[in-house]
């Protein structure tokens, strides 16, 4: 619509343009034929006076008469002439009329018509009467001897003749105008388009980048597109790559203030030699439980900044998803989990990210379902899609929750024992869906009873 608008702009300032064009080739086309008409009209003008200046008016008479009687047929492109179409008349120097070859002006003065009033004084004469009987007149002096003017001949023709030639061109203009008006903005159209759509694509490129998505660049054919196209990854990755690394000196900072402050703790309290065998165990378990979190948190980091760091899949292999949710399942044995897996389902994806956002999903709902709960694990295919869907009895996810469950380094603390994870298997899950083009989602059940629905989607072609 953005583009659409200007578009109609551009097409009424072109049509006004075209018709203003067109306005003034429609009229200027009758002047041009007329003026065509008019030369040949000049010189026959004068082939009569000379004549009469050598033979007189009498001979006009018959001559004309027999020109009006002839018939003949002449096709001058789309006129079909039959008939002679030209009349004169021949005035005194006093402008009366002493011959006419149409027999109605005889003795008339037209000394006051132009045609007859400029020639008698030696200028160009020249009139034409309004339609719908319009007639051009052109007159020549009949000079005598000694080169005064003696008289005027003036020679008429009806413009109706060149009416069809007229026409003819005036549609003919008017055809090749819009039929052109119709390819430049065809043609600007086409131009608007191939420019307009693969910067359309790199303004929905740089929406989902700032959105977290990772859309991948649509190579333009046009070069100066295609080089903004990659200006503008460079400056993503630039960025990407500055911001990355803050957020992961921050967080990585504050994950682990935490589990190293308690070792530090623990290794000065244990620098006291009087301090009981009991609590000595329970600080040295506490630097283990510590340290095997901080482990924990490194090995998931580096994970999580591998997968982070792909824009697309770069090791998809036609992968077995059904035979996966089996040896997952079979991995994390637990009394409380049950399967639904539809057999045979396979989809082209990186099966090792596949092995690893699958478990993490469903050692989530192991850590939050009480012993007493149930977890189901299903796997689905319809309409192309697979998805595996992970629904357990646990608490479901408190309202304050929802919106940052895929957050990096957020976690709820875990019901049994209390303690938060390092908040980085859900984030890693949703990175991999993104990669396969899928879609992770984490919500609470609609059923009465509590618990969760885990759903990882993504596509099998």
């Amino acid at each position: 619509m953005k583009t659409f608008t200007p578009f109609l702009v551009f097409a009424a300032l072109l049509a006004l343009g075209f018709g203003l064009l067109l306005h003034k080739l429609w009229d200027r086309v009758e002047r041009q034929y007329l003026e065509a008409a008019e030369e040949p009209m000049v010189d026959t003008a004068h082939l009569l006076a000379s004549f009469i200046e050598t033979s007189g008016p009498s001979p006009l008479a018959p001559t004309f008469q027999a020109a009006h009687r002839r018939t003949f047929q002449a096709q001058i492109y789309s006129l079909e002439k039959s008939h002679f179409g030209m009349h004169a008349y021949v005035t005194d120097a006093q402008g009366t009329v002493i011959f006419d070859s149409e027999n109605t002006r005889t003795g008339t003065d037209l000394s006051e018509m132009r045609d007859v009033a400029r020639t008698l004084v030696g200028l160009y004469g020249a009139r034409a009467t309004p339609s719908p009987d319009s007639r051009m007149y052109i007159g020549a002096p009949i000079r005598a001897p000694d080169g005064s003017i003696t008289g005027c001949v003036s020679i008429s023709k009806p413009t109706t003749s060149m009416l069809s030639f007229i026409t003819e061109t005036r549609h003919y203009i008017l055809a090749l105008g819009w039929i052109t008006y119709l390819g430049v903005l065809a043609a600007t159209a086409l131009a608007l388009y191939w420019f307009s759509r693969p910067v359309a694509r790199l303004a929905h490129y740089a929406t989902a980048v700032a959105s977290g998505q990772r859309p991948t660049l649509h190579r333009s054919r046009n070069p100066d597109v295609a080089a903004l196209g990659d200006a503008l990854e460079s400056m993503r990755d630039a960025l990407e790559g500055r911001r990355y690394a803050e957020t992961y000196v921050q967080t990585l900072t504050h994950e682990m203030k935490s589990p190293i402050a308690a070792v530090k703790a623990a290794a000065e309290l244990l620098e006291d030699p009087k301090m009981p065998a009991h609590q000595r165990e329970k600080f040295l378990k506490n630097i283990q439980q510590e340290t095997t979190r901080l482990d924990n948190t490194t090995e998931r980091l580096l994970a999580l900044s591998t997968i982070e760091s792909r824009r697309g899949l770069t090791a998809a292999t036609p992968t077995d998803l059904s035979a996966l949710a089996h040896e997952i399942a079979n991995t994390l044995a637990d009394p409380r989990l049950t399967t639904q897996i539809q057999p045979k389902i396979q989809a082209l994806a990186d099966r090792f990210l596949l092995e690893i956002a699958f478990s993490n999903l469903l050692q989530n709902a192991l850590d939050h379902t009480p012993p007493e709960g149930q977890i189901h694990l299903s796997l689905s295919s319809a309409q192309k899609t697979a998805t595996l869907c992970i629904q357990d009895t646990g608490p479901g996810i408190p309202p304050f929750a929802k919106e940052r469950i895929f957050e990096r380094f957020y976690s709820l603390p875990n019901p049994q024992s209390g303690k938060k994870s390092t908040g980085l298997g859900l984030c890693f899950v949703q990175e991999a869906a993104q990669l396969h083009n899928g879609k992770a989602t984490l919500k609470n059940s609609p059923s009465p009873e509590k618990g969760a629905i885990a759903k990882f989607t993504i596509p099998l072609t």
